[in-house]
């Protein structure tokens, strides 16, 4: 079965390039939602991904196949795996134009653990918990689980990064950009330096939105301790 770590950071070493990357989290009052995840990298880096990959298996043996394979025919039979009310391929989208890869996937589930089932996320990059107030606290954790080794990492790659999340629920504290009420954004330019992906990697990005109304079952393990938020539990 190929497996896709979307919700983790897949860089390398290799061809300097542009590479953007941008997620997309739609959480819903049921635990619900959309996941949509966006890649436009230069072809030839995407080759030494994949490459890199196969010969140092970056994540271990729990994916197959590089990440950002662009297999679309692979990526779709995957999906034939799990049950479609449980989780569902509803977008998948890959062009190539002049030397650069675009890639867009998206994703409808029907909770969290659904997303985890397929690799989609897992509970050493991503936690929702109550806090000790009733309100409910995300952290999404970018960490040695998720990054290659030090020395697959090219400081001088230009590359961004955009999260988006969109709660059911008004936020109540964030370290995040607030684009609205219940919608919050972090982004990354560069490897290194103030604003690059290891200053978010350390601020781990967090968020605590009201729960009044919610269903929706707590997931992974709190990585961060934020004022009120209870110490987690693990969920299997």
């Amino acid at each position: 079965m190929m497996r896709m770590a979307l919700m983790g950071i897949v860089i390398a070493a290799g061809s300097v390039g542009c590479i953007d990357v941008a997620h997309q989290l739609v959480l819903e009052e049921d635990g619900s939602g959309a996941l949509v995840f966006e890649v436009r990298a230069p072809s030839e880096l995407v080759e030494e991904w994949d490459a890199v990959y196969r010969e140092t298996k970056i994540y271990g043996e729990v994916l197959d196949t590089s990440p950002l394979a662009f297999d679309e025919a692979a990526l779709r039979d995957a999906f034939k795996d799990f049950d479609p009310n449980k989780l569902s391929l509803e977008e998948v989208l890959f062009s190539e134009d002049t030397g650069i890869r675009k890639m867009r996937l998206a994703v409808r589930f029907q909770s969290l653990d659904a997303l985890a089932s397929a690799n989609l996320i897992d509970s050493r990059s991503l936690s929702l918990q109550p806090t000790e107030d009733g309100a409910f606290a995300l952290v999404f954790r970018i960490g040695p689980t998720r990054l290659p080794p030090a020395e697959l990492i090219d400081p001088a790659m230009d590359f961004s990064l955009r999260l988006d999340l969109s709660l059911p629920a008004d936020i109540q504290e964030t370290n995040g950009r607030r684009l609205g009420a219940r919608h919050v954004q972090w982004t990354a330019r560069g490897i290194r330096g103030d604003n690059g992906l290891m200053a978010l990697a350390q601020d781990a990005p967090r968020v605590v939105f009201g729960s009044a109304g919610l269903q929706i079952p707590p997931f992974g393990q709190q990585h961060i301790r934020l004022p009120g938020v209870a110490p987690a539990e693990r969920i299997p």
